[in-house]
This record gives C-alpha cells, structure tokens and sequence, in this order.
C-alpha cells in the first residue's frame, strides 16, 4: 500500500509518522519512505500474538531492515530444533510468548496444539508460546533479523496463505501429475503467487508432448494455436487456420452424412498442409488409417509434429502427387499457405493470388485499386521456390500395398486434377470416395466431373468455405452397411495449455478464497529436484521463461494505442510481451498492480479512466476498445460539463444577489 501511494506521486510531509506492518518491508521501501522528514517504523507479529509483538524505528537511508525488538509483555525466543536458544547471528525458529497470545483456533484442536506449545522457559504455570514458523536471527546489539519462512505458510497482500492448501487442489485435478506454489518476486515489489504444474501423460498428453518439443528446441520459433474444438495444433497464421478448420469440419461433415467410411478405413491426403484435416478424421476415426501428402517441406514439418502430437496412424510421405513422377518447382507463399502454385503458369498464378486476396478482405474487397492490390501483393503475399518430388497414386499403391482407399482426399490447389490423372485405369476400382477441391473453373470441374461419373462415381457438389475460392466435389460409389462408427471413451482428454490453466484456475476459485489462487502458471514436463530426490523449489523458473499458456493465443496488439496499453502493462506486469486477448490478472496482475497500470495510463495517455472500467475492461482489446469509444464521445461530455458549468456559474451569481439583497 505504501509502494502504491509512493508511485501515485505522494510523499510523506514533514513529522508524518508511518507504521509499515502485515508484511516483510522491502529495503528499497524503507529508503523511499525514510528519505523525508517523516518517522517510519516496522511492526513485526502474527495475528496469534494481537497483532504487533516487535517495533523498529527505521532511520533514514537504511541499509539492513530488521524486525527490532519486542514490545513491552512480549517475549520472543529463538530456538532450534530441540527447543534451545541459539547464539548470537545462528538462525533459530521464532516463538513468541506473553500477554498478546491468542487461546488458539476456534474449533481447531489439533492445530492449536501443533503451533501453541507449552513454554519451556517460562515461571507461570501453563504458559504457551506461539510458533510462527518464521526463521530469524539475533544480531550482536540484540535486534532480530527476520530471514524468511521454514514452512509453506506465506502472507501475500495482507492475506495468510498456506501453499500446501493450494496444492493439495490442484492435485486433485485428473490432469495433473504434479503441482507446486511458491511466492515469486522477480520484480521488486511486485510479489505473486505461481503456481507449477507437471501434466500426466494419460489425460494431458497432448500438453507433455508440446512441453517436450518445446524444451527439444522442435518448435523454435513456431506458433501454436487452440482449435475451436479444444485440440492444439502447430501452425503458421491465425486466420489461415481457422479457415481449414472449418473447411475440413465441412468436408467430414459431407462424408458421415454422405456414405459411411468402413471398419478400419485406409485414407488419403493428398496436399495435408500442417494435418488439419488428418488430426479432424483421426479423432473421429481413431481406427482409420492415413497417408498424408505434403511436398512443400516447411508445411511437412509442422505436419509431422502434429501428427508426433497425437500420436496418429499416420504414413507421412514428403513429395506431392501427378500424373507422372517428375521433380517440379512451385511458388509457395508462407503467408497464405493455401497458395502452392505451379510457377510456369504466371497467369493461373496471378489469378489465384487475387481471387486469395480478395477473398480474404470479404466485404472490403470491392474498395480496392489494382494499385492497392499489387501493393497488398507485394507486402503480405512474398513467395518462394520450392522444387519437389512428384509421384503418381498408382505407384504409392504399388509400392505400399494398397489394395484398396476407401477415401481419397485432394486439396492440392492446381495440381489437383494431376493426383487423378495419376491414377492408372485398373486402380479405379480400388478408390470407395474421392473428395477433390478445385479452382473456380467451370472448365476444369466439368471435365473432373465427367471423369469421375465415368469411372463409375456419383458427384455431390459441396458448399465448403475453405482457404481459398474453389469448388468441392464429393464422389461416391455405394453406402457401405453395418458400419458404425467405433464409440471412444468418454474419458476427458485435455489438448491445451491455456485449457488445462483455466480449468485450474476454476477448481481453485470454487475450493479457495480468491486471494488463493495463483497469478500465473506455468506447466512443466516435470518439476525439479535435488539430488535426494526432492522438489526442488528454488530450482522453479521464472513464468515468463517458458508460457505455453500464452503462446497459444498471442495476438500482436494492431494500433497505436493497443500498443501503448501493451508497453505499460509488459513494464508493470515484467513480461516479455502481452497479447491483446490476454488477461491482466491472468498474466499475474493484481488489484495494486492494476492502481499503478491506472496511475500510469492516465498520466501517458493524458485520458480520464477510473479504476472500474479496468476491472470491467480486463484485455488490451476490451480497454482500448472502451478508451475509444469514451474519445468519440467526448464532445458531447465537453457540452454536458459546459451546461453544468454554466448552472453553477448561475446559483453562484444568484446566491450572491440573495446576499446583496439582504444586506442592503
């Protein structure tokens, strides 16, 4: 609270008298404080003892801040482990005895008996002292150093917390294999409880899995992302994403609604991306088994540690698929992975960068110049060229002893209809369904559509919102009977962090006072340990090292003023970086901390706020959002101060009339 009233820009006047208790006062507090005229005093006690049991004027510009001594009918003893006094400078555990003792805890027994123990020095029968579990130490002039806590009992804000409590919680959760909570103050000031948390591998291992790649360096500078359906996959844009995922949701959809897969199905992806659409068919279908294709190497990469992720059956095969095996140079866009495009079509190309661009500006498109287009081209959508290997589908079948695909799936842009034109005549018969994804050609669908209904297909046009603009034709022959799909276990899987962390967080907050539950969490493969085997609690890392949790979801704030709410809340929380969708007190804020953020926007941003809105507005995006929408509104609270203005100014000028008035 002192730090708080420091950094609002208040300063103690001259004789003012500052009692600083309840908590361990910080020596760069004491030199702020104690740097006036003023009088600044620590009281040290446990509400055991009601409540101040030791006192001690701080003189100004301190160099070691000590507890003092006890007060008057106060004794303080320093004892070690087989209750004797220690010497002067050797830690001792600290009781305290005398007329402040409280008679115990109400209705508690047992802990009364264990922290209230009879005196071993004292002359009056019966006579207790309270052990606070406090370690401290004698210095040669008799004042007591106080050095910390020997047990898992805190006090954070005012508030008795015992860590132990909190574990045991979250210990309870089926996900969690290990748990730890400790009090962290890796920024002056600023103390929190973090709370650790090793997953289990039978209900988390998604999560132990992106731990593990995460500490192997395999995700470096990589991204992962929460799907809407709960599943955490690797990826490279947000948007992108969103856009297969609901594009494969649409397709598989299309085929349970369309003619059932048979027991123990064999799949093809042909053009898989980062396995949105083999992750999706997998979870339905844990029995099916796939082979996915991906010939542009960084997409293979995020594929295969997606595939290593969730443990799938899955044959992943790094080449694309023809109608002829060749080595072949395509131009990829890293940006919008969605364009993979045969570069000795520049026409076809320019096409589909635009029909990409547009689609991705929906309504906004039609605003767009030509000018603004190419230069939209030119910083968003900057391409490579990737030459890699081609192979027929016939050939894979040889080769890997396919004698039957019960679904074919392509999805690779222009070069979709050469995976069919791959297909050798006597292996049509062998393919259930084929499920292609085309340009928007009428030409080219025409002609698939021919093909197919002549070797013998049924054709269904789908309405499927991908990537890019095009045309989904589902081709199928017979609805396969008796084939149900496989029930999964009801049992709960947890595929994300910031999942895991907010369920958490729910468990502590039904269970424990609010005050209880910890600011930030981080999750670890394991938690550390000593050489004996022990958790090794000073070997636990700072939160920021390493924030799954936040990853997840980092959004980069967009304009200036996000920007600027970013920059003060990364210097008042001490993180690296905060997204616009993350929450202040998720990223270990609290309300001091929120007072300072407060004091801070209103004194750089130079606009009226009150502490409310940023309880009611918790995120970048909602504050801003808010700030925005008060700066739009201002002129007409200008015009409503002024009217108000303008009645005081009035009653002010006709009070004074009444006064004249009655005078004369």
């Amino acid at each position: 609270t002192w730090r708080v009233l420091l950094d609002s820009g208040w300063s103690p006047p001259s004789g003012f008298k500052m009692l600083c208790g309840g908590e361990a006062l910080p020596l760069d507090l004491a030199q702020r404080l104690s740097a006036g005229d003023g009088e600044l005093w620590n009281m040290y006690g446990p509400t055991e003892t009601t409540i101040w049991s030791s006192v001690e004027r701080i003189a100004p510009e301190p160099t070691q801040i000590t507890i003092g001594r006890p007060i008057a009918n106060t004794t303080i003893y320093l004892l070690d482990q087989r209750m004797q006094p220690v010497p002067v400078g050797v830690p001792g555990r600290l009781y305290i005895g005398g007329d402040g003792l409280a008679r115990g805890y109400l209705k508690r027994p047992e802990l009364t008996a264990e922290r209230f123990v009879p005196d071993p020095f004292g002359e009056s029968p019966g006579a207790r002292i309270y052990w606070t579990g406090d370690l401290a130490r004698y210095r040669s002039d008799g004042r007591i150093e106080h050095l910390g806590r020997i047990d898992y009992q805190v006090k954070l804000r005012g508030f008795r917390i015992e860590l132990g409590e909190i574990e045991s919680v979250l210990r309870q959760h089926p996900a969690v294999d290990e748990a730890a909570v400790i009090v962290r103050e890796d920024t002056p000031g600023d103390q929190r409880l973090v709370g650790y948390i090793a997953p289990n591998g039978e209900h988390a291992a998604t999560i132990r899995g992106l731990l593990r790649m995460e500490r192997q360096g395999l995700l470096q500078d990589r991204q992962t992302y929460e799907l809407p359906n709960g599943l955490t996959v690797v990826h490279q844009t947000r948007a992108e994403t969103d856009a297969r995922y609901t594009q494969a949701e649409a397709e598989l959809a299309q085929i349970q609604d369309g003619g059932a897969l048979p027991p123990n199905p064999i799949v093809v992806d042909a053009g898989a991306n980062i396995g949105l659409w083999t992750l999706l068919l997998a979870q339905a279908r844990p029995d099916a088994t796939i082979h996915a294709f991906e010939p542009i190497p960084s997409l293979h990469v995020l594929l295969r540690l997606n595939n290593e992720l969730y443990g799938l059956n899955t044959q992943l095969y790094p080449i694309g698929l023809a109608d002829a095996p060749r080595t072949e140079t395509f131009s990829y866009y890293p940006q919008a992975s969605g364009l993979i495009l045969q570069s000795n079509d520049s026409e076809a190309e320019r096409e589909a960068i635009k029909a990409f661009v547009l689609q991705q500006y929906g309504d906004d498109a039609d605003s767009l110049s030509e000018a603004e287009l190419d230069e939209l081209l030119a910083e968003r959508l900057v391409s490579e060229h990737v030459t890699s290997e081609l192979r027929t589908l016939s050939a894979i079948m040889r080769e890997q002893n396919l004698g039957r695909i019960d679904l074919l799936r392509v999805d690779a842009e222009l070069a979709a209809r050469g995976v069919l034109d791959g297909i050798a005549a006597e292996d049509w018969a062998s393919i259930g369904q084929i499920l292609i994804t085309l340009p928007e050609r009428d030409e080219l669908i025409e002609r698939t559509a021919a093909l197919l209904e002549e070797r013998g297909y049924r054709i269904a046009r789908l309405n499927v919102n991908g990537v890019n603009a095009g045309q989904t034709l589902y081709a199928t022959r017979a609805v396969v009977s008796g084939t149900a799909r496989p029930t999964r276990a009801a049992e709960r899987r947890y595929h994300s962090g910031a999942a895991l962390i907010a369920e958490l967080r729910g468990l502590l907050k039904e269970r424990l006072p609010e005050y209880m539950v910890p600011g930030a969490f981080m999750l670890l493969p394991e938690l550390p340990r000593t050489p004996n085997g022990k958790l090794d609690r000073r070997a636990l890392p700072q939160p920021e090292a390493l924030r799954p949790d936040q990853k997840a979801s980092y959004v980069a704030p967009q304009n200036e003023l996000e920007r600027s709410l970013a920059a003060i809340w990364q210097q008042a929380l001490g993180v690296e970086k905060v997204g616009v969708y993350d929450n202040f007190f998720d990223l270990g804020g609290h309300s001091l901390l929120m007072i300072q953020v407060h004091t801070q926007l209103r004194s750089e941003l130079n606009r009226e706020l009150a502490v409310i809105d940023m309880f009611k507005y918790p995120t970048i995006s909602d504050l801003a959002k808010f700030l925005s929408q008060k700066q739009a509104e201002q002129p007409i609270f200008e015009q409503v101060s002024d009217r108000a203005e303008k009645r005081r100014e009035t009653r002010s000028r006709q009070a004074q009339l009444r006064q004249e008035r009655r005078r004369s």
